[in-house]
C-alpha cells in the first residue's frame, strides 16, 4: 500500500490531522488497510486509485470553503503528493467563480479603515494574496476594482510629520519637507495639499 502514486499512508494521516473524527475518506483507508491481503490486487489498485481521487477532490473544496489558501498554494500541495498538474489544474478550473468571491471578500476585509495610502496598501495586500496562493493578475483586477478612501490616514501622518519636521524645520521648508515625506508614503500630491491647507 505505500507504494501508492499518491500515497494512501500520506492520505490518511493529511486527513485524519485535520478532522478528530473519523471521516469516510479515512474509513475507507482503514478498511483497505485490514483487508488489503484478502483483496485481488487489481482490486486493490482499482480501491486505491478511487481513494486518492476522492482524497484530491475533497481536499480542494475543503481548501476553498475552509481556509484562506489560493489555486496557486492548493495546487503546489497536491503536485508535491504526485497529482499531475494537467488534473490539478482541471479540477481547479471548475472552482474559478468560487476562487473569485473568496478573493473579493477578503480584499474587502483587508482594505477597511486602511492605515496607511492607497499605493501602500495595494502593494502589502499584493504581496499579501500572493502568498496566500493568489495568482498576481488576479489580484491586481480585484484591487484595481476597489477604492481606498485614505484620507483619515493621510490626516493622522501629516500629524506626525508635522510634529516630528516642525523641531528642525519652519516656513516653506517645512511644508516641503512634510509633502515630500508624504509623497513617499504613497499618497497623492492632491490629497496631501488638501490636507496641509
Amino acid at each position: 500500500l505505500g507504494n501508492t502514486s499518491f500515497g494512501i499512508s500520506s492520505v490518511s494521516l493529511s486527513v485524519s490531522s485535520s478532522n478528530s473524527r473519523l471521516n469516510p475518506y479515512s474509513k475507507a483507508i482503514l478498511v483497505i488497510s485490514i483487508l488489503g491481503s484478502f483483496i485481488l490486487p487489481t482490486t486493490l489498485r482499482l480501491l486505491i486509485v478511487i481513494i486518492d481521487d476522492m482524497y484530491f477532490k475533497s481536499y480542494i473544496i475543503d481548501r476553498i470553503n475552509l481556509s484562506t489558501d489560493g489555486p496557486k498554494k492548493i495546487k503546489e500541495h497536491l503536485i508535491s503528493n504526485n497529482i499531475t498538474e494537467e488534473k490539478i489544474t482541471n479540477e481547479l478550473d471548475k472552482y474559478e467563480n468560487e476562487f473569485k468571491t473568496k478573493l473579493e471578500k477578503l480584499v474587502s476585509k483587508k482594505i477597511k479603515n486602511p492605515k496607511q495610502s492607497e499605493y501602500a496598501l495595494k502593494q502589502k495586500l499584493l504581496s499579501y494574496f500572493i502568498n496566500l496562493g493568489y495568482y498576481k493578475e488576479q489580484i491586481e483586477s480585484e484591487l484595481n476594482k476597489v477604492n481606498i478612501n485614505s484620507s483619515d490616514a493621510l490626516k493622522v501622518e501629516y500629524e506626525k510629520q508635522l510634529r516630528k519636521l516642525s523641531k528642525k524645520y519652519d516656513g516653506d521648508e517645512l511644508i516641503f519637507n512634510i509633502k515630500n515625506n508624504l509623497y513617499k508614503k504613497g499618497y497623492k500630491l492632491d490629497e496631501i495639499k488638501k490636507v496641509i491647507e
